[in-house]
Formats: C-alpha cells, sequence, structure tokens
C-alpha cells in the first residue's frame, strides 16, 4: 500500500455508498441481494482502515451489510435502502417508507397491511413483513417469531374487514405460482366462495 494517500472521511463515505450499488444487480446475488468481491474488499482496506471495520463481508458469500443496519442475508432494510437510493428496492419498500400511497388497513412494528390495488376479491389484503425476506423459501430460522406473527395477525385483520369466519391465505413462493413482488406477502382473500384447488 506503499504510495497511497488516506482520503478524507467524505470520500470514504462515497465510496462505500458506490461500491454498495456497484454490484447490486449481480447475477450470483438473487433478488435485491448485494454483491463485493474479496478484491474490492481489500481495495477498501487499503484506501483507509476507517472503511474496513464498518463492512460485514463473509468470506464464502462476499455479501455487503453497513454496520448498524437491520439487513439480513445481504439485504438492505426499506429505511436503509430509501438512504442508499437501493435500485433493488421494492413497490413494497416503498410503501413501507411511505414513499408510495397505500390504502393500510393494520400497521405494527413488524407488519404493513394494505389493499391490494387489483383485488381478485371484495377482501384482498397483503399483509407485508417490514423486514425485507425475499420469499417464505429465503426465511430463515430466526424469522421464525416474524412469521407466526403474521400469521396471528392475518386473521385479526380478516376479522377487522368482516370475514373473519371464512377467508382465505395464500402466500406465492416463485414467478413460477405467480410472486410478482420479491418480498414476502401474504394475501388475505374473502367476500366469495374459492374453489379448491386453487389454479
Amino acid at each position: 500500500a506503499e504510495g497511497l494517500v488516506k482520503p478524507s472521511q467524505g470520500i470514504l463515505s462515497t465510496l462505500e455508498r458506490c461500491v454498495m450499488l456497484l454490484c447490486s444487480g449481480h447475477a450470483c446475488c438473487g433478488a435485491g441481494r448485494l454483491h463485493i468481491c474479496q478484491d474490492v474488499t481489500r481495495a477498501l482496506a487499503l484506501a483507509g482502515g476507517a472503511v474496513a471495520p464498518r463492512l460485514q463481508v463473509p468470506r464464502r458469500l462476499g455479501y455487503l451489510r453497513p454496520s448498524g443496519s437491520t439487513a439480513v442475508a445481504g439485504r438492505l432494510d426499506p429505511l436503509s435502502r430509501q438512504r442508499w437510493k437501493d435500485p433493488m428496492a421494492t413497490i413494497f419498500d416503498k410503501i413501507i417508507a411511505r414513499e408510495i400511497p397505500a390504502d393500510i388497513v393494520h400497521e405494527d412494528e413488524l407488519c404493513l397491511a394494505f389493499r391490494d390495488i387489483n383485488p381478485q376479491a371484495p377482501v384482498h389484503v397483503l399483509l407485508v413483513p417490514k423486514k425485507p425476506i425475499v420469499n417464505l423459501a429465503d426465511a430463515s430460522p430466526d424469522d421464525q417469531a416474524l412469521l407466526g406473527h403474521l400469521m396471528l395477525v392475518a386473521p385479526m385483520i380478516a376479522e377487522k374487514l368482516g370475514v373473519g369466519g371464512a377467508f382465505r391465505l395464500n402466500v406465492n413462493n416463485g414467478a413460477a405460482v405467480g410472486q410478482s413482488v420479491f418480498h414476502l406477502h401474504l394475501h388475505i382473500l374473502g367476500g366469495r366462495a374459492f374453489a379448491w384447488p386453487p389454479g
């Protein structure tokens, strides 16, 4: 690292921000994951010691997280996405961050529920965790309490909207079965008869 001039804190901050956006669409990362290679990590470490401690980069996966963020598995939480202008932020992230209006029917510290703009039943609500999980298969054992919370909140919302006695709860996992927004969400549908099997 001889001959390197240690940059100012402002330059380091800008450098970190650029790196976070640099590889956000990398093919190996999947929907919404951020990627950073070890060469970039070493370059940051050489650029200034203040940068490296703030980056948590697992050696094998190479995901990037700013310290102090509630992001998991290399994903930024909605407020961090808003702050970093993450191009992978979903429409649900923007609704949670109040960047896009929605007809909200429930909110607590863990989740948000709002009416679907293309309803498939008289009552059609989307229940979304504020934690940005791509889909059900992407959840981890650490999400057990959150997933249980969603299952308890869903019937409360159905009851509030007058369909507590008969409603359908649906989760799509992957584009092949109809998932169009890659942020885990539960469909709460009611107010009409449903056929079985669904399709």
